[in-house]
């Protein structure tokens, strides 16, 4: 039989946050590489173009 104390609502809130935070800095490096990778294509496309 299983007696486990139930968890405290801080606790479990505390860990959603960590979590969450943890996605959104995730999710904003992905965008900035996907931001600088566009910006170095259009770099180098823009001055191709030019030459």
């Amino acid at each position: 039989m299983d007696t486990q104390e139930p968890e405290d609502p801080g606790d479990v809130l505390q860990s959603k946050a960590e979590n969450l935070f943890h996605e959104l800095q995730e999710h904003f490096q992905a965008l900035t590489a996907t931001l600088n990778l566009r910006n170095i294509l259009f770099y180098l496309i823009a001055n191709t173009v030019m030459l």
